[in-house]
Parts: structure tokens; sequence; C-alpha cells
């Protein structure tokens, strides 16, 4: 995987690949992260963007994207020379990282959407794998096919099918069922993925630079999850080189309560991302953004996840608590306790944000992301959201 040049734009970012294990994988000619910190140690960068997409993505769909946002990014002129204006002599570097986060990595197995195809399956196997449409669907159906005994032996079933590959099972299994079953899968990969191999990468761009050159992840779905593992490390104590300048978590796929200090109705029970708070990880602000559009995050993150509890033989409940039990950053925002929090609106490119330092922002994005009655999960190469990002590496003005 080369530089990419982003279409359109003058900008590039170089591509660094992970695989399912955290191994980053080599180019004919060498690792990617060398070329990057080799750039950083002969030129004038100022400013380092780490870019992580989320779920269901291969290398293809992950350029896409990078070159979707990238470009949102270039296309907001004034924001580009506000940051010249702040950081003389501006020069920046953007490295978008690819980690596997789609099921079925073996992309030989064919999958059909009609369940008839499918061999030795049960009456009602065929009708849970019956192919869906819509979120509507997943969040009904779904759900009263696995709340019975039966259904959620079945789920845990397909499921372990699934992980193992079982070529003559996954041939009859729907594609989208198949790629909802491995939602445990991935969000467990990207936290472990960023809490290693991301936590190494950030420490060895930070010692190649120094104090001055300033750090801004980003991250989408699942990716919020991988940028917020770097920040936090493999351990609660583990220590950054220095703090970053600016977390902007976009439509995120990761729970409300993972920075608080602690999570309502459990006992001693702090976020799992609480250090990177605590720890005062981020110089600048942290901003996330939420949308009701955003069927995703609000319909299936917390289906998923009940269920996730469930495998585990748990069951919550959060009486008197005016939030939900279950329920991702892309809807509600970061909330809970020990938090500076400013629930906004997301503004237009015209208006200025004032982000204080050390302070969480939730904008509400209902607005701009948005895509008519469809999911707007992806739905975010918006200059606004654009603003947003670029009003957060500005810093403190």
């Amino acid at each position: 995987m080369p530089v990419v040049a982003v279409p359109e734009t003058s900008l590039a970012y170089y591509l660094i690949a992970f695989d399912k294990d955290g191994k980053e994988r080599s180019e004919s000619d060498g690792f990617m992260s060398q070329k990057v910190l080799d750039v950083l140690s002969k030129e004038p960068i100022t400013d380092v963007f780490l870019i992580s997409h989320g779920w269901l993505s291969d290398v293809h769909e992950a350029k896409k994207q990078y070159n979707g946002w990238i470009k949102a990014m270039a296309d907001n002129h004034a924001d580009i020379e506000k940051m010249k204006e702040l950081r003389p002599g501006y020069c920046p570097l953007m490295i978008g990282l690819h980690w596997p986060s789609k099921p079925l990595e073996n992309e030989s197995l064919e999958l059909t959407t009609d369940p008839a195809k499918a061999k030795n399956l049960t009456k009602f196997e065929e009708e849970v794998i019956k192919t869906r449409n819509g979120v509507q669907s997943l969040t009904s159906d779904w759900e009263n096919d696995f709340s019975s005994e039966e259904g959620f032996n079945l789920f845990n079933y397909i499921k372990q099918q699934i992980k193992e590959k079982k070529e003559s099972f996954t041939k009859g299994i729907d594609k989208k069922l198949t790629e909802f079953l491995s939602y445990w899968d991935m969000k467990e990969r990207a936290r472990q993925i960023g809490q290693t191999s991301g936590f190494k990468l950030l420490t060895k761009l930070q010692k190649q630079t120094n104090d001055q050159v300033r750090f801004h992840l980003i991250g989408h779905s699942f990716g919020t999850i991988v940028v917020s593992a770097m920040l936090r490390g493999p351990e609660v104590d583990s220590k950054l080189v220095r703090p970053v300048n600016s977390l902007s978590l976009i439509q995120g796929a990761v729970s409300l309560w993972s920075f608080c200090e602690k999570v309502p109705e459990r006992e001693n029970l702090m976020g799992y991302f609480r250090p990177i708070v605590s720890g005062k990880k981020v110089a600048g602000p942290i901003v996330t953004t939420n949308s009701q559009k955003d069927y995703s995050v609000k319909y299936m993150y917390p289906f998923a996840s009940k269920i996730g509890l469930k495998t585990r033989g748990q069951e919550a409940d959060f009486p008197g608590v005016n939030l939900p039990v279950f329920g991702g950053i892309g809807t509600w925002g970061i909330q809970g306790s020990g938090l500076d929090i400013d629930d906004i609106v997301m503004k237009t490119t015209d208006k200025e944000y004032k982000f204080k330092t050390g302070w969480i922002y939730n904008l509400n994005s209902d607005k701009f992301i948005q895509d008519g009655i469809k999911d707007a999960h992806c739905a975010i190469a918006k200059p606004e959201v654009a603003h947003a990002v670029w009003s957060a590496a500005f810093g403190i003005i």
C-alpha cells in the first residue's frame, strides 16, 4: 500500500495496515511505519493526524472512506487558513490506519443470500437466516428470533460456526447476518489492536518528534475504540510520551459510559477509557458527534451489547438513571460522572467553536449527519463534520 493521493486535492496520506493479530503488514520495500518515521525525522511536520475506520472495512473500503473524509477536510479552505495562522509553517502528515474489520477474511468463501440453498438446516434456522433488509428488521425480527432459549442457543451456534470458518455452514448463511455476528469479535479486535500495536505506533511517532509537533486522533464507529485504546494503552497506568492535542470520535460505536469515573449501579467499576481523562492524555478537547439518524448505533449497538452481556451470563439495569444501560456515544455522546461535558449543537462552517482544554463536547449532529431515510452511520464526509475536527485541532484559541 503506497502513499495514497486523495483525488481532487493536493493531500496524501500514509496507509499503515495491520493484520488481524495486530502485526503490521510489510510493503515490498519495508514497513510503512518506518517510512513515516523517516518523514518525521527529515521534514518540518507540525501536525500529525491519525485516523481509524470502523467495522466492516477491507483495504479498498478503508481507502475509499479516507479519501472522502480527507477531501472533506481539504475542502474547508477557511479552516486550513486558520490552521496556518495558528501554526506558522503548518505542515501536516496524515496517517490512515487499516485493521481487518470484515468477517470471513478468506474471501474465497462464497456466501448466498438464498436460504433455500443452505443444506442441513432446520426450519427454525432457515427462518433466522433469511435475508434481512434494513435496520428495522434487524432490531425487531432478530431480537424476537433470539429472545427464546432455543433462539439464543442457535445464535451462539451460528456465531461459533462462522468464527471457525466452517465452509459447509457459511455457504448457506445470509451475508448480512454473517456480518452482524462478527460484531463482538471485531469490537474486541479494535480494542486489542488499538491498545497494543496502535499504542506502540503512537509511542514511536511521538518519540521521533519534539513537543512542538501536535498529534490529533480521529476515529469513526469501531475506529473510536481503536484510537481511544491507543491512548489508554495495554494497562490502566500506561503512559504516553506526551498528551495528544485533540481526540475526535465520530459516530462512536462504544459505550456512553466508557469515559466516566463510575459506571452507574456497578460497584467500583470505572469506564474502560477513563484513564484517558484521569491521566490527562488529551491536552485539548475531546469532541464527539451524535445523530438520531445513525440507525446502526441507535438500534444495533444496544441490541448487540445486550446480547453480549447475556452471553457472559450478566444482566443489568440502572434504576433512577435517565440514560440507557446500553447506548453508543454516536447516539448519546459521552456521559457519566467525573467529566466536564458540554452538550451543544454542531455548527455550520462559518461559526466558531470555543473549545476548552480538558472538556468533552458532544455535538448534536442530526442536521448534518443524515442521509434521508437511510442509515447515516457512514454519512460523515460533510463540511460541518470536518469543521468540528479542524476546530478541535486548532487547540485552545
